[in-house]
């Protein structure tokens, strides 16, 4: 299925959506003690001629990840489950319905500044939605062709520094947007896994 311009191209909507369905964990993986729980969704638009990946530019103005672009998400409240918290937060930050999501199963977690454990849930969305970003939150909701977003020619860790220590960070830096982090780093996990099957 691959081909020299494009490492993890699919021709069809059908053939992404088969190898997604078969790369998924029917369980989220828990928190680790000491770390707060969040979730993503990682919103895939099933168009049938270019399956897009739904993420989000956030406000310049907040106070945490401003003018970063990431999926929507955030903390787990008190009795929620990692799924409808991704739901819920996806409605309140984009407009998207919880019933024009068929929610697929959940990819590995990440650890974001060494205080939170991110869950993601995979989603197909219904192409024929309509997205609004709220205005206090998301500044852009950018639906990027997932063939791109996953091409691996873009992926490369740098060095940060972060409440006094340096590590090394993901990156995606591509001719659509600059991707970082833990949103650069679940991307990157979810590649290693369909590659398996492609």
């Amino acid at each position: 299925m691959r081909n020299k311009t494009d490492p993890i191209s699919l021709i069809t909507a059908s053939q992404w959506a088969e190898v997604m369905r078969q790369q998924v964990q029917s369980e989220p993986e828990p928190a680790p003690e000491g770390l707060r729980a969040a979730s993503v969704l990682v919103p895939v638009v099933m168009d049938e001629h270019s399956p897009k990946l739904i993420l989000t530019k956030r406000t310049a103005h907040l106070s945490d990840h401003a003018g970063q672009v990431c999926f929507p998400g955030g903390k787990i409240n008190t009795g929620e489950s990692v799924r409808d918290a991704a739901l819920r937060e996806s409605h309140e930050e984009i407009g998207l319905a919880a019933s024009a999501v068929e929610t697929v199963g959940y990819l590995p977690g990440v650890v974001a500044a060494e205080q939170f454990h991110i869950a993601p849930v995979l989603g197909f969305v219904d192409p024929r939605v309509v997205l609004t970003p709220a205005p206090d939150e998301v500044e852009l909701i950018l639906p990027l062709p997932l063939d791109k977003v996953l091409n691996d020619r873009h992926f490369k860790q740098v060095p940060i520094k972060n409440r006094g220590r340096s590590y090394l960070t993901w990156v995606i830096d591509h001719d659509e947007e600059f991707i970082w982090g833990a949103t650069a780093k679940i991307i990157v996990q979810w590649h290693k896994i369909l590659s398996q099957l492609l």
